[in-house]
């Protein structure tokens, strides 16, 4: 059975890792495809911002190998409406234009602001009742209130009959360090709940590598039985300063390797590493 553990970080077009990620000279132009030889997902924030137009997401299909995945995400002006309600029509529009990502397209984030709560639940299940089943789509929730066991309960039965995902967000090795550090993610409970088979994992890494070391441990027999059973995950690592991301995934993907059997991160080859010296 192939395993399907898809590694990466929140962007790729980050110019702090000139020198250390990509070689120092390296044209903005060429960055994804320098970073897709060298992790296998990646987070798409600027569909969050602002429309992304079709050939641009063409674009970035063919700029990375069959094996790499994309996880936008859901544009701000519908999952911060006002009444989701409203919204179901743009939701269908934005999940048909992810499309165009063919193969490379992994899980899509619906990404809840901070002051929805479960008081809007009825919203929010409409809004997922009317989306097409497809593309895949994967919700983090931010209000305190929906890790209740009650609203908690809800959301993951509904969740499951729609086969949405639920998003885990692990804020601790930022929130549960002495001092704790800056963070603009918010500090919410960990949920090891699953409600589908695309496992999408926002893991905000501590600038300090070695701080991570026992969260990551907490992960691995998580990630251990969820592979077992089939299921996909994408592990995307952030960090409050962005210039350490990609040496913390590429850290825990070694670590989980000794223990699980995951693919290998890419490597890019001498040639592509001299190509902007």
């Amino acid at each position: 059975m192939s395993v399907a553990f898809y590694c990466g970080c929140a962007q790729w077009g980050y110019r702090g890792w000139l020198g250390s990620l990509y070689p120092a000279r390296s044209p903005a132009n060429q960055f994804l495809i320098l970073y897709s030889e060298r992790f296998t997902a990646v987070e798409i924030n600027a569909t969050f911002y602002s429309p992304v137009a079709p050939h641009q997401w063409q674009q970035w299909r063919q700029q990375v190998p069959q094996s790499f995945r994309f996880c936008p995400k859901v544009p701000q002006a519908i999952s911060h409406a006002s009444n989701l309600c409203n919204q179901i029509d743009a939701l269908c529009s934005f999940l048909e234009v992810t499309q165009l990502l063919g193969d490379r397209l992994g899980v899509i984030l619906l990404q809840l602001p901070p002051s929805f709560a479960p008081s809007r639940a009825s919203e929010l299940f409409a809004l997922l009742k009317g989306r097409s089943p497809t593309p895949p789509l994967t919700l983090e929730v931010r209000h305190p209130q929906w890790f209740s066991p009650v609203a908690r309960r809800l959301l993951l039965s509904t969740l499951r009959d729609l086969g949405v995902g639920l998003t885990l967000l692990d804020t601790r090795p930022v929130y549960g360090s002495q001092p704790p550090v800056p963070c603009q993610k918010p500090e919410v409970p960990l949920l090891w709940d699953t409600s589908s088979e695309q496992i999408l994992i926002r893991y905000v890494s501590h600038p300090e590598g070695d701080r991570n070391r026992p969260y990551w441990q907490d992960w691995i027999p998580h990630l251990a039985r969820w592979l077992s059973e089939g299921k996909t995950i994408y592990w995307i690592t952030h960090c409050p300063d962005e210039g350490r991301s990609p040496s913390n995934a590429q850290t825990f993907h070694q670590i989980l390797q000794t223990q699980v059997s995951i693919p290998p991160l890419p490597v890019p080859s001498q040639t592509q590493l001299h190509l902007f010296m």
